[in-house]
């Protein structure tokens, strides 16, 4: 028996301002227009992150990545007794026997 399912396809829709509650399907017209709003921006917006990222001093840069380390885990997340490289070469043992 497979436990697996087609997902549904289902329209878009947009958040409120205060949430994420859905307040009805974008109309196709406001999906090309925001898509068309990426295609111009989206480059834009690149630019000025790689720009941000270039100027970043050394000192900032390991602020940031010590702010990423410091990412809390769930209180309930069990402890790690393994490193994970086993579990990853059974996963690409599996992968690489479907090819």
């Amino acid at each position: 028996m497979s436990t697996t399912c087609s997902p549904q396809r289902r329209k878009p829709t947009i958040a409120t301002e205060r949430g994420w509650g859905k307040i009805g399907p974008i109309s196709d017209e406001r999906m090309r227009a925001w898509v068309q709003n990426w295609i111009e921006l989206g480059p834009k917006l690149e630019a000025i992150k790689r720009r941000k990222l270039e100027a970043m001093t050394d000192q900032e840069a390991r602020e940031a990545t010590a702010d990423l380390l410091a990412f809390p885990l769930p209180a309930d997340l069990p402890p790690r007794l393994i490193s994970g490289l086993v579990e990853q070469q059974y996963w690409f043992s599996r992968f690489r026997s479907k090819s």
